[in-house]
């Protein structure tokens, strides 16, 4: 079941090594999606709610997602930094 969800852009202090902690972060938007779906479609519900651009789909789908019981976290796939997240913690 899809839910409206904010989206946050990360500023994230740290390394690979020591790991990533939120510095700080920002609302950029909403979407409609169910966070039980796959990467793609979560993807695909930012494109639609005009977070991401579709020309980003690519690099997003190779993020890694993280889940830490209240954000769903899209991290660089080589660094593993936090970039964006869809925050589900207050909503469900």
């Amino acid at each position: 079941m899809k839910n409206r969800f904010k989206v946050l852009s990360i500023d994230a202090w740290g390394n690979q090594e020591d790991g990533y902690e939120w510095n700080n972060w920002s609302l950029i938007g909403y979407v409609e999606t169910d966070i039980n779906s796959d990467q793609s479609t979560l993807v695909d519900d930012l494109i639609d709610a005009n977070i991401l651009s579709p020309l980003s789909r690519e690099i997003a789908n190779e993020c890694h997602l993280d889940d830490d019981q209240h954000n769903l976290v899209f991290c660089d796939p080589k660094t593993f930094e936090p970039l964006y997240a869809i925050e589900y913690g207050n909503t469900i």
